[in-house]
């Protein structure tokens, strides 16, 4: 699968997928045996049960001057979760942070318990990201990993 953008915006998503993006993604879907029109939970079972997987290649990602590049492989649990590994690298991610309307959130006063459990889920995502937050970025992250939980789920599709 190859996805290339050029431009592309979709503020009914998110506000901050109103600002222009620019993506190469190149991926391969493994354990995918049928193409026949099903439903995404059936869909999910059967790659589950496949031991089924997305191997990204190459992705790099870019907003303004935010860039992104990742590589790695992405399963599904017994559960039906994403599991595996994606290799990130972000550039300029401080650039980035506000689009996710950080300033709002950090007028208001956050617990203790909501930065630990902010930081905590960055150390679940990337093992050493939350000792990096607590010393640079705490409550810009924080916010952020916050605001991210808050919102509605969205599917997206590509051709």
């Amino acid at each position: 699968m190859v996805l290339k953008l050029a431009g592309a915006s979709a503020p009914a998503w998110h506000p901050a997928a109103a600002t222009p993006v620019d993506a190469d993604i190149t991926a391969e879907l493994r354990g995918l045996k049928d193409f026949s029109p099903k439903p995404w939970t059936a869909r999910f079972r059967e790659l589950q049960a496949a031991d089924g997987r997305i191997d990204i290649t190459n992705a790099r990602v870019q907003q303004r001057d935010t860039i992104a590049v990742a590589t790695g492989s992405l399963g599904l649990s017994p559960a039906g979760r994403l599991n595996g590994e994606l290799r990130l690298t972000v550039a300029n991610l401080e650039a980035f942070l506000p689009t996710l309307g950080l300033d709002q959130m950090l007028s208001q006063e956050k617990a203790p318990s909501q930065l630990n459990n902010a930081l905590g889920a960055l150390d679940r995502l990337m093992p050493g990201l939350g000792n990096v937050a607590r010393k640079n970025a705490a409550p810009m992250i924080a916010a952020s990993v916050n605001l991210m939980g808050r919102q509605p789920s969205s599917r997206a599709s590509a051709r």
